[in-house]
């Protein structure tokens, strides 16, 4: 047997019947123990690992093809991927791994690593758990030359992350697992997720992700992928072992399918499509106990940390502020521009509207109603279209607004003077033109009363 680097594996050059020495597992998981049993249930040893100890009856060397020698299950050591049949059953199972922990810090969100407990459990420690063993023509289990465990195996499920900021105007909602690929890409010393749905006959085929909302007066939702398999087994495309897809299918929220709150998104895969006809199925407070429909199994996801999304009617928020000055219907006017989104924006080409109560952003102006756009005025005077470039320049100006940042225009601490066209133009909108639900309004009360 050999070691190096924090891998343990055979040598068959120097002696194929040695096979793993306590020097070996001392050595590589840093272990004073001279006691294999004490070694395989207590040292740190990596799950993610193909070749490592798992909980079997048997004393033949395994050959990792049926899921019990994956050495994963739940909490009951019920062997195969945790799964529940009820979003609650799904928010439990997160909220178990929260002190549970598979490897290292990584959040186990019901999974466990089932290592062998030993005879009194018919759970044999066996050497050769630390390496690769194929069935050779004499139908027996025979090592593989130089694989084997390998200490710094990595969750071949990734890191979750999704959008935190999301429009129900039709915002793009973007979520995925940053996969880990074993660095060789087909790795034959780290578990990939195909190791683990290979031989189950339920599979964690879809993609998707729960959204629980902050408030039980909110239906949750269960989005996800229906048309493509985590790996494109439903395209015709090779599989590639190691290459699977864990990413949401790009999807449109709109202000029919969620409500303007904070959610929990907790990602998941599924073993069948849970609704043929749709992507967003909601479920009440009431119902989620309840099966979800289609009686699809949800599986957790290892290692991810679920994280809260905001939903608002509009990534970009549009807020004028008008203040009365004087008798003379004078008004003291600034602009907040507000990103929620999770990238910079710039906003140019706005407009400044004051209309009468009983219009609307986008109708056409009437008598006693005027516009601005930086660069002119319009209104019912002369011509109708006046230069305009000393009162509002700011408004055809390009700004940039940060990630979840607010900027003030025309700048900090200043206001643009002007006066109320019409005692009935007490309406007073900004926005973009092209884009008519990104404005904001203030009523301003006309005729003012004096300031004293």
């Amino acid at each position: 047997m050999a070691h190096s680097n924090g891998r343990i594996y055979v040598d068959m050059s120097t002696d194929p019947d040695t096979g793993v020495s306590i020097e070996d597992l001392r050595q590589t998981l840093v272990s004073s123990a001279n006691d294999i049993g004490y070694i395989i249930v207590n040292s740190d040893i990596n799950p993610w690992a193909l070749h490592k100890p798992v909980a079997m009856n048997s004393w033949t060397p395994l050959v990792r093809n049926i899921s019990a020698e994956m050495g994963f299950g739940n909490a009951s050591r019920v062997v195969g991927p945790p799964h529940a049949t009820t979003v609650q059953g799904l928010i439990d199972l997160y909220t178990d791994g929260d002190t549970n922990y598979l490897w290292g810090s990584i959040r186990a969100n019901g999974w466990r690593y089932l290592k062998p407990r030993g005879l009194s459990y018919n759970e044999q420690f066996r050497f050769f758990d630390f390496a690769k063993c194929v069935t050779d023509a004499n139908n027996q289990n025979v090592p593989v030359d130089g694989v084997g465990y390998h200490h710094g195996a990595n969750n071949p499920f990734g890191r979750f992350d999704c959008d935190e900021s999301v429009s129900r105007a039709g915002g793009l909602f973007w979520a995925a697992n940053d996969k880990t690929i074993p660095s060789s890409g087909v790795s034959e010393e780290d578990i990939v997720i195909e190791d683990i749905n290979t031989f189950l006959s339920f599979k964690m085929l879809y993609y998707g992700i729960l959204l629980v909302p902050s408030s039980t007066s909110y239906d949750y939702h269960l989005i996800f992928n229906n048309e493509h398999t985590i790996n494109d087994e439903n395209t015709g495309q090779d599989y590639i072992r190691g290459n699977e897809k864990l990413a949401l299918d790009d999807y449109y929220i709109f202000s029919n399918d969620v409500s303007a709150i904070t959610y929990t998104a907790y990602p998941f895969l599924t073993n069948q499509k849970i609704d043929a006809n749709a992507r967003n199925i909601a479920i009440t407070y009431a119902n989620r106990n309840a099966a979800i429909p289609n009686n699809p199994w949800v599986f957790p996801i290892p290692g991810a940390t679920p994280k809260q999304v905001v939903m608002y009617d509009s990534l970009i928020v549009f807020v004028v502020h008008a203040t009365t000055a004087d008798a003379g219907y004078g008004t003291s006017i600034y602009v907040e521009i507000t990103n929620n989104g999770n990238d910079a924006v710039t906003i140019s080409d706005l407009q400044l509207k004051w209309r009468l109560t009983s219009s609307s952003w986008d109708e056409p102006r009437k008598t006693g109603e005027v516009f601005y756009d930086g660069q002119y005025r319009y209104d019912d005077t002369g011509t109708g279209v006046h230069p305009d470039t000393s009162s509002f320049p700011f408004l055809s100006q390009s700004h940039t607004v940060p990630a979840h940042s607010t900027i003030r225009l025309p700048g900090a601490g200043i206001s643009t003077a002007c006066t109320v066209p019409n005692a009935n133009a007490t309406l007073l909108y900004v926005g973009r033109p092209n884009v008519s639900y990104q404005y904001g309004s203030t009523n301003v009360r006309v005729p003012v009363v004096p300031t004293l």
